[in-house]
């Protein structure tokens, strides 16, 4: 029973896409995938730094003391608008906010 436990558990994450920059993470949009990098903390919450590719996991409003360590997560990734800065005036004002769209996994499983 154990062992057949084990064998599903590994063929689950055998069909995982893993993501390791921002081309391959355009291309497992709406996937389940694996990211491997380092956490960091930004305002919107946790991110997983993987040189270029930022990932931020929205579940997470910081990783604490795993900031700046290596870490591990799992989720359906998306692309998002939903933070994007806008201009708010005719003066040039704008909102806080990124400066286009992020990728985002919005429950991130931490391995």
């Amino acid at each position: 029973m154990i062992s057949a436990l084990v064998l599903l558990a590994t063929l689950a994450g055998a069909d995982m896409k893993t993501v390791a920059n921002s081309k391959e993470a355009v291309a497992a949009l709406g996937q389940t995938v694996r990211i491997t990098g380092t956490a960091q903390n930004a305002k919107l919450g946790g991110v997983v730094e993987k040189g270029e590719l930022v990932v931020y996991c929205l579940d997470h409003e910081s990783w604490n003391a795993r900031a700046g360590k290596p870490i591990t997560v799992e989720g359906k990734l998306e692309q998002s608008f939903m933070f994007e800065a806008h201009v708010i005036d005719d003066g040039g004002g704008i909102t806080e906010g990124t400066t286009g769209p992020i990728f985002v996994i919005r429950t991130c499983t931490v391995k």
